[in-house]
């Protein structure tokens, strides 16, 4: 049995600059487990036939990564209806999860178990490759329209985002973090009806690396920037009865994976593009 028992304190304080300005400040230590996936005993192999064979070897040693995370912020309100805020971020990471590949040798075949017929294999196992530092900016407006003239009663618009910049070693796993995302939107809401607009952008993700005998140092996946446009709405037959629609991915926005390095050439870089269509929710609510 492993056991993560420590002691993580966190420290939050709010000055109230003015009556409608607010100074925000936070610090915590943080614990990151690794999943269940990544630990459990288990070996797979690639086909003989495959371009690059590999045998990848889950870690059940792998730790867990340790943050002091320091966040600050301020928070206008302009209005009783309105809020515009912006805050700054740091994690630094210890022990942080990353990929590693050796070649195979009779020792490590014996360790797993394998015959050594493998020995021009490549073994790849998650390991703690060490620190990483992540740190960023985020903001985030909202805002009632009914304040700038009476007939825009019932329309509010909305815009968030955060960009992120990640630092470490060549070998650890950012595949989850993307650069800047940003969301946007109009909603509108009537006597018996609720009608909403959210657009989301997400920036390059990079993904896994891409490693082989001919591939060049620093050759990674990458999740291409991509756009998306959901809707919902609703509508109110009785007191406790209200039909509901909601459309994602309303433009149908394709999703983009990438493959290149420093020296890759930009018509070389597409690997694969996949459109999923628009997903419809409809149905009726109803409160008893």
């Amino acid at each position: 049995m492993r056991s993560y028992a420590g002691l993580y304190p966190s420290l939050n304080a709010t000055f109230n600059v003015t009556e409608s300005l607010l100074a925000r400040a936070g610090w915590a230590r943080t614990l990151g487990r690794p999943n269940f996936g990544q630990i459990i005993p288990g070996t797979t192999v690639t086909s003989p036939t495959a371009a690059v064979r590999t045998i990848t070897v889950n870690n059940t040693g792998l730790r867990p990564w340790t943050a002091d995370n320091l966040d600050l912020s301020l928070e206008f309100y302009p209005s009783r209806t309105g809020l515009i805020s912006v805050g700054l971020f740091a994690k630094d990471i210890r022990d942080f999860f990353g990929a590693t590949r050796t070649a195979a040798t009779p020792e490590i075949l014996a360790n797993h178990g394998l015959d050594p017929a493998y020995l021009d294999y490549e073994v790849i196992s998650q390991t703690n490759v060490g620190d990483a530092r992540v740190t960023g900016f985020e903001y985030n407006f909202r805002q009632s329209l009914e304040a700038l003239h009476p007939r825009l009663r019932g329309f509010g618009v909305f815009l968030n985002g955060t960009e992120i910049q990640v630092e470490g070693s060549n070998l650890a796993d950012f595949s989850g973090f993307a650069g800047r995302t940003i969301n946007w939107g109009v909603s509108h809401r009537g006597r018996r009806h609720a009608l909403r607009l959210n657009w989301n952008y997400t920036g390059r993700l990079r993904d896994i690396p891409v490693e082989g005998a001919f591939v060049p140092p620093g050759t990674f996946r990458y999740v291409a920037p991509w756009l998306q446009l959901d809707v919902s709405a609703e509508y109110r037959l009785a007191a406790r009865l209200e039909l509901f629609a909601a459309v994602r991915n309303v433009m149908d926005a394709s999703r983009i994976q990438e493959s290149y390095g420093p020296t890759t050439p930009w018509y070389a870089r597409l690997r694969q593009e996949s459109r999923f269509g628009a997903m419809w929710n409809v149905g009726v609510k109803g409160t008893f």
